[in-house]
């Protein structure tokens, strides 16, 4: 919820940089494949959804569209990487910055739906054991 917050107020990232590691990054030639990148794309959110899904996924053909869903969107994340130069220039700087706050956006309702489903999934716990 706090990086969707950040995104949606265009606050830059609380990340700090060296002046070693942005000479060096300058350097580099092929930087496609970044450490970060992967924890990212399937972070604890991604892992999270895809377990739910097949878990409540009672078919075999549900469980199989999840599965073709997660292949599909490693595709277009792949292909977004490839051209996202292409896209910049596009877009250009305000272009991205409402990009961004929209992805802030979609990014807070997931994190707001996660949230309300916890704690429901918490109070009908207390429920059943009679705390509540």
């Amino acid at each position: 919820m706090a990086i969707a917050m950040d995104m949606m107020h265009g606050r830059k990232s609380r990340v700090v940089h060296t002046p070693e590691e942005v000479e060096e990054s300058g350097e580099r030639e092929d930087i496609s494949f970044f450490p970060l990148a992967v924890p990212m794309l399937a972070g604890p959110g991604a892992i999270t959804t895809a377990i739910v899904l097949m878990k409540t996924a009672d078919l075999i053909s549900f469980k199989v569209i999840v599965l073709v869903s997660i292949i599909l969107t490693f595709l277009i994340t792949w292909l977004l990487f490839r051209m996202s130069e292409q896209i910049h220039r596009v877009l250009g700087v305000t272009g991205s910055m409402v990009v961004t706050r929209m992805m802030g956006l979609v990014l807070g309702a997931i994190a707001v739906q996660f949230i309300t489903t916890g704690l429901w999934g918490i109070y009908l716990a207390l429920q059943q054991s009679g705390v509540g």
